[in-house]
């Protein structure tokens, strides 16, 4: 299930609530898609959308251009990743906050508002888990190790299979050479598989189809049930970025 669905099946209409609580509720739901773009750019070493000093750099120390979320974010949001917090944790923040005041106006009972939060909890635990993926390298001992070990076995065949092969243990130690560093080159890209290259996970394709369908989910619910066919109020649904005192 997309991010953000059970949000608005728990809201399940916005006749009966008043437009401070309807532009809030999109925003939440922007949040969410944001929290996956935040994410895929932690996990590829592209800090922030220069939301905060020494944020927006690439993991080569390069400016980075990836605005592709900032109109999702709530306006004046300032980043703290310089200090040590991921974006991504401080966006659940608004999320959880979103519920629990759903809770008190009686949008939704406790055991949904449970499971919603239960939903965070699980998406910030996939988060926390692919950045170990990331940031936890194989040991430094067990790679050069392993190294001297396939280069020492390469340098020995040929010796041992040349009495029965003759020249053919050329061609043959070639091939078994190529296949053992083929496979050790595969396991050293797969370390990191949040990058960029055809090998790694289409983290942009994946994202992009949540992205696209939030927001037929978002437009579903915004127009289910309008008997009023008020065009402004649409408009202002599709366009306003979803902060809470714009529409107050």
């Amino acid at each position: 299930m997309a991010p953000g669905s059970s949000f608005l099946e728990g809201v399940n209409s916005w006749q009966g609530l008043s437009k401070f609580d309807e532009l809030r509720t999109i925003e939440t739901v922007k949040i969410l898609i944001a929290m996956l773009y935040t994410i895929k750019n932690h996990l590829r070493a592209e800090w922030g959308v220069a939301l905060s000093p020494g944020t927006s750099l690439t993991a080569d120390g390069q400016e980075a251009t990836h605005e592709e979320y900032k109109d999702l974010l709530p306006v004046g949001m300032k980043g703290y990743e310089h200090r040590g917090l991921g974006l991504t944790l401080e966006l659940a923040t608004f999320v959880e906050k979103f519920v629990n005041d759903g809770v008190r106006k009686e949008w939704f009972h406790n055991a949904a508002s449970s499971r919603m939060l239960s939903s965070l909890d699980d998406l910030t635990k996939a988060y926390g888990s692919m950045e170990v993926i990331r940031l936890v390298p194989i040991p430094v001992a067990h790679l050069i190790h392993h190294k001297q070990t396939l280069a020492l076995f390469c340098g020995i065949l040929p010796f041992a299979m040349c009495s029965e092969m003759d020249w053919w243990a050329v061609p043959l130690t070639a091939f078994v050479a190529f296949t053992l560093y083929g496979i050790e080159g595969i396991a050293a890209t797969y370390e990191d598989p949040f990058g960029v290259e055809k090998i790694d996970i289409n983290m942009d394709d994946i994202v992009d189809d949540a992205r696209r369908e939030v927001e037929v989910l978002l437009t579903a619910w915004q127009t289910q049930g309008s008997s009023s066919g008020d065009a402004a109020s649409d408009t202002l649904f599709r366009n306003d970025l979803g902060r809470p005192g714009r529409g107050a």
